[in-house]
């Protein structure tokens, strides 16, 4: 076995001029493919044995003299980071990221690991490249890509970052990298960019998952703060995008550096799409400012990093966001323990002699620094805590361990191709010798292995893998730091209301009652009120006012309140809608009480009238007749009190067809038999009730009455009352019922013309005066009525006309005959000339 162990070599590259770095190896790879280079860019590319420097070929070859084929993988890293570039005000030099670096490191080990491994890629020697961006910008892309090859510089840079384009008419080849970047979502494009492949997820699933986040607490007024590179830029934007779409209001949007913005007290939660060291500027203002109790949504590149801890614990104690699921790498651990400066070739050795220095303060320079001791390259990482051995939480350090066994798995497919059974042309094979870059392609995309998780990795047709996450919450310790822990996760390839997936219980908000803090603009409305939006202000941002009458809203935070159903009022608070309550004469009204007692004492009167008269029947002053047409008298009396019964209870169409015609028909009745007391002629009375008896047949037939149910009357209230389209036959019966008065009144002035005028006469004048002042009450008081107060003015009415009658008719007879007194002349005979019926 030991024949398949191939030794591992390297080259390095310094990018930034600003980072000077001595460089060891002088020597560029004989042909590298083209990159796309973004903020914290990994790019893994390929090529046969090495060169000279500036020969950059378009195509793979193998060197003529070599046995072995050698395959030689760059990596670009942002091992340093230069404040200066993104933080101008800031006077810093550029800083080594041990957490960047053991992604470095990450690489190399899985080299290591493959050329170790006699069943991936046999006679195959894997060999590495080391570039550090150290922060790059516009000048530092561009000489990225003189190293590259100088058709690079062809195709531009404009002020907002990388533009490469990948089209085969400007004659360069296809280029193939794998990113461990966020891709930009303006440059991802794979028609332009065909060859880039990533093993993190798409910036849109991590997007999706912060928007899910935001949107399943509650949130509605969010602040934004994006970082300085297009990683912040472009993630953010799909980001405002979907909470936007579910209500969410974005409080301030700013790029990163401090803004009062950020001390917004009505925004307790911030979203910060940016990278962990770029995030320091802005936390050390914050922590100066004394700003905390936000809650903090955080993207993966800090959501777990170390960088800003403890330092900024009290800034950032409440903080959830994504991460990568972290993954493990057998023997990583004891591998970077025992890295020692001079192991390495090339100037990966440069990194960790800067590492070295800063981790046990000392210098390899003792003559310049004469006041610091000198490292011996002797001492114990393990006895130090850092980043760069911390190994608990490999997330990005994991996907380099992906990226690479992605390429090693693709080569060793193109490799191990069987003539006739390849997938190109008539099923012809790459040639192994020499072969284009559009055939490694082929492999790359269809690249499929079971990682050492047990995990299928693959790329999709956009070149990106599944979208899967972590959910994690900072949780504070006892000692003052955090512990990122696992609340959840997301998994794109999920039903939608499936791929987040929360533990409520697990999180911690740091404040006294653990709950979910709250962000919003303006406290939700409360049912039975609604929104207004404020002019000049997002709209979450508003007023709520309450729900008219009649009009509801029960949910919290409606825009508009609901009309009632028909019959239906609101509560007083505006929140439900109840029946309304009824109102009519019911039995057990107070007026109905009252006026029932009142209509039962008159029916009492005329029981006890009725007995005395027939008690009293055979006194010689009585005569038959006028026992008779009393006791007729008082029958329809009591007719008229029974009718008033239709006007009380609950209004039905019976009811409503007969309480004012029986009642005309009964008052026409008391009105003929006044005029036969007066004309002593039966016709008279026939022919006082017959033309009433045809009015109100005709009326309970041919008349149009129903059950109206009235809510004009008073808000929240039904007034059940009957309502007729015409009062042609009201109107008709009122009239005759006055000309009946208006006859009895005409044949009492003309017999008391002919001064013959009995005591009895007098009493039936005084009754009819009382029914033409009834009357004429009567019509104002029933228009100018609502309500059960109508009906109580009519059966009023209907009283006060029979109690006139018994007290002026009958009253003063029971008076006499109870006194047992002789009637006299003058109540019961008129003159001897006018004893004839006119």
């Amino acid at each position: 076995m030991a024949s398949h162990r191939r030794v591992t070599e390297c080259i390095f590259q310094n990018i930034n001029p600003s980072c000077v770095l001595p460089m060891k190896c002088h020597k560029l790879m004989d042909s590298m493919l083209r990159v796309n280079i973004e903020a914290l860019l990994f790019i893994f590319c390929f090529s046969f044995t090495l060169r000279g420097c500036g020969e950059p070929l378009n195509e793979f070859s193998q060197h003529k003299s070599s046995n072995r084929k050698s395959i030689l993988i760059a990596g670009v890293f942002d091992v340093h980071f230069d404040f200066s570039v993104n933080f101008r005000e800031l006077k810093m030099e550029p800083e080594i990221n041990v957490r960047f670096l053991r992604w470095v490191m990450a690489m190399l080990f899985v080299i290591h690991e493959i050329n170790d491994n006699p069943s991936l890629l046999p006679n195959v020697t894997l060999k590495y490249a080391i570039h550090d961006l150290c922060s790059y910008n516009r000048q530092e892309i561009k000489g990225v890509l003189k190293i590259l090859g100088p058709n690079f510089t062809k195709t531009g840079i404009d002020d907002n970052g990388p533009r490469l384009s990948l089209s085969l008419s400007l004659s360069l080849s296809l280029s193939l990298s794998l990113s461990l970047s966020e891709l930009l979502n303006k440059y991802y494009d794979k028609k332009r960019f065909p060859s880039h492949f990533r093993t993190i997820p798409s910036d849109a699933h991590q997007s999706s998952a912060l928007a899910r986040l935001a949107i399943s607490f509650g949130w509605t007024y969010v602040g934004v703060v994006e970082g300085v590179d297009q990683y912040g830029k472009f993630g953010v934007a799909q980001f405002v995008e979907e909470v936007q779409k579910a209500g969410v209001c974005i409080a301030f949007f700013q790029r990163l550096y401090l803004d009062e913005k950020l001390y917004n007290e009505l925004a307790k939660v911030i979203l910060l799409f940016a990278e962990d060291v770029s995030i320091i500027p802005m936390a050390e203002a914050l922590l100066r400012r004394n700003v905390s109790g936000k809650t903090w949504i955080a993207s993966e590149a800090w959501v777990d990093s170390k960088v800003l801890i403890p330092r900024f614990v009290n800034v950032f104690e409440t903080t959830i966001g994504t991460a990568l699921p972290p993954g493990k790498i057998p023997g990583f651990k004891s591998f970077l323990l025992n890295i020692r400066p001079e192991q390495h070739k090339c100037s990966v050795s440069d990194f960790i002699m800067e590492f070295w220095s800063n981790t046990f303060k000392c210098t390899w320079n003792s003559n310049d620094e004469p006041n610091v001791k000198a490292c011996t390259g002797l001492e114990k990482i393990e006895q130090v805590e850092t980043a760069f051995t911390d190994i608990s939480h490999l997330r990005f350090t994991y996907k380099v361990y992906l990226a690479v066994y992605s390429v090693a798995h693709a080569l060793h497919n193109l490799l191990a191709c069987t003539p006739s059974l390849g997938p190109f042309k008539n099923g012809s094979c790459a040639n192994v010798g020499y072969f284009k870059l559009w055939q490694l392609l082929n492999y790359i995309k269809k690249v499929r292995f079971v990682s050492n998780l047990g995990h299928e990795m693959f790329f999709d047709e956009n070149g990106d893998p599944p979208g899967r996450y972590d959910i994690i919450n900072w949780h504070r310790d006892s000692t003052g730091g955090v512990q990122f822990k696992s609340v959840g996760s997301f998994d794109s390839r999920e039903p939608s209301n499936m791929q987040l997936q929360l533990n409520m219980s697990s999180i911690n908000w740091n404040n006294e009652k653990n709950k979910v803090p709250q962000s919003r603009c303006s406290e939700q409305c409360d049912p039975g009120t609604r929104r207004i939006a404020l002019t000049g202000l997002p709209v979450c941002c508003f007023k709520c006012v309450p729900c008219n009458v009649g009009e509801f809203s029960n949910n919290s935070g409606s825009y508009e309140c609901h009309r009632c159903p028909t019959y239906y009022s609101s509560t007083d608070h505006g929140d439900n809608c109840f029946p309304m309550p009824e109102e009519y004469l019911s039995f057990s009204d107070y007026l109905a009480i009252i006026l029932l007692s009142l209509m039962f004492l008159g029916l009492m009167l005329n029981l006890v009238i009725g007995t005395l008269l027939c008690y009293h029947r055979n006194k010689p002053d009585l005569k038959d007749f006028e026992i008779k047409l009393e006791t007729f008298l008082l029958l329809a009396l009591c007719l008229t009190l029974v009718s008033s019964l239709s006007f009380f209870g609950h209004p039905t169409e019976v009811s409503c067809r007969l309480r004012g015609s029986v009642t005309c028909f009964c008052l026409a009745v008391v009105f003929s038999c006044y005029a036969r007391k007066i004309l002593c002629k039966v016709r008279s009375f026939q022919g006082g009730i017959v033309p009433q008896l045809l009015v109100s047949i005709m009326w309970i037939i041919f008349s149009n009455i129903q059950v109206h149910r009235n809510t004009d009357v008073y808000p929240g209230i039904v007034v059940v009352e009957c309502k007729e389209e015409s009062p042609l036959w009201a109107i008709c019966s009122l009239i005759y019922l006055e000309m009946l008065i208006n006859i009895c009144l005409f044949l009492i002035i003309k017999i008391n013309n002919a001064n013959a005028v009995s005591l009895e006469l007098r009493f039936i004048i005084y009754s009819l005066l009382v029914f033409i002042l009834i009357l004429f009450s009567f019509i104002p008081a029933y228009l100018t009525t609502r309500g059960k107060i109508v009906v109580v003015t009519e059966i009023f009415a209907i009283l006060a006309m029979v109690y006139s009658t018994l007290g002026c008719i009958f009253l003063p007879k029971c008076y006499y005959m109870i006194k047992n007194k002789r009637v006299s002349r003058n109540w019961n005979k008129l003159k001897a000339s006018q004893i004839h019926c006119l």
